[in-house]
């Protein structure tokens, strides 16, 4: 990891210790790859993601989550990390957040993958009359339309032939 000067007492045990070492390292952080190896580990510090879940500032996955789209504006390694995301550490307030920041950035179509990836069902009709007039869309969108079961939903749009093809293969 980048390094970072930390103090030698500095105590790891203790929560407000290990977010002084989060915030240090995720901006020391330079690509993707480093946060996402960062998170692994963030993931053994007991306890410390559930401390800070409920709160927007210090939500782990949400400060990951603003980093990486400022390392990678497309977002493909945030739908990565999306993936392996424990939705309880990551509730829907803190999700409507990271997916409004999409839109201010104009990434419709990453925002489309994350209401998918995160599962927010209410937000599925949104989705659907987004992509109503798209041709196509990338693999990952096709696979998560599929596995979220609203292909029959798309059934009279132009992006059906395209989520059949998928299929078959």
């Amino acid at each position: 990891y980048p390094s970072c000067a930390l103090s030698p007492r500095l105590d790891l045990e203790n929560n407000n210790s290990r977010w002084q070492l989060f915030e240090k390292i995720v901006s020391s952080c330079n690509t993707t790859n480093q946060l996402l190896d960062f998170y692994q580990l963030v993931q053994k510090w007991e306890g410390f993601e559930e401390e800070t879940v409920d709160n927007v500032e210090k939500n782990c996955i949400l400060v990951l989550a603003y980093r990486l789209l400022k390392l990678d504006k497309e977002g493909k390694d945030l739908i990565k990390l999306m993936a392996n995301v424990d939705v309880e550490k990551f509730p829907t307030n803190t999700s409507e957040l990271l997916i409004s920041h999409c839109e201010d950035m104009g990434q419709t179509m990453l925002r489309v993958k994350l209401i998918l990836q995160l599962r927010l069902e209410e937000k599925y009709e949104e989705v659907l009359e987004i992509l109503f007039d798209q041709t196509s869309c990338d693999h990952e969108c096709l696979g998560l339309l599929v596995s979220r079961g609203l292909v029959s939903r798309l059934v009279s749009t132009p992006l059906y032939h395209q989520l059949v093809q998928m299929v078959v293969e």
